[in-house]
């Protein structure tokens, strides 16, 4: 019988990435990052996040499919990922430090959600209006 104060059974951060999604794109990287940080285990927090424990007591790492945080500042942030990639400092937990995966929703750089992102399609020769994902503008689709 288990009681229902029982530590969680901690497990590797490969582990906790197969039953997370995280994009293949961003496993090495995370590989890296938590490699240098030092951790004794990870847990798979619902279908939110992975949480990686500190082997030496500092905060926790939160690992999202397209973002991390926890790190203790800007500085422990750009040297344990790399410094190759855009850290930010987190408003959700006061505090912390956050870094944007290689492959992520969050920002294309342009201050645009990636998701909705506008994408552009060219001009139509015909009518000069932006070009819809169809190939044709507005007025071309009306013209049939």
């Amino acid at each position: 019988m288990t009681s229902p104060t029982a530590e969680p059974v901690l497990v590797s951060i490969d582990r906790a990435m197969e039953s997370f999604p995280i994009p293949l794109e961003n496993r090495e990287f995370i590989r890296n990052f938590v490699a240098r940080v030092g951790v004794k285990g990870c847990l798979v927090v619902g279908h939110s996040y992975i949480r990686a424990l500190r082997t030496y007591g500092q905060r926790d790492l939160n690992i999202a499919s397209g973002w991390s945080n926890g790190f203790v500042d800007e500085a422990e942030a750009l040297a344990l990922t790399g410094g190759n990639h855009p850290v930010w400092h987190d408003n959700g937990r006061p505090g912390t430090w956050g870094v944007s995966h290689p492959l992520n929703w969050i920002r294309d750089g342009s201050g645009v959600r990636g998701a909705t992102a506008p994408r552009d399609f060219g001009r139509c020769m015909k009518h000069g209006q932006p070009l819809l994902a169809t190939g044709n503008c507005w007025q071309c689709d009306g013209e049939s």
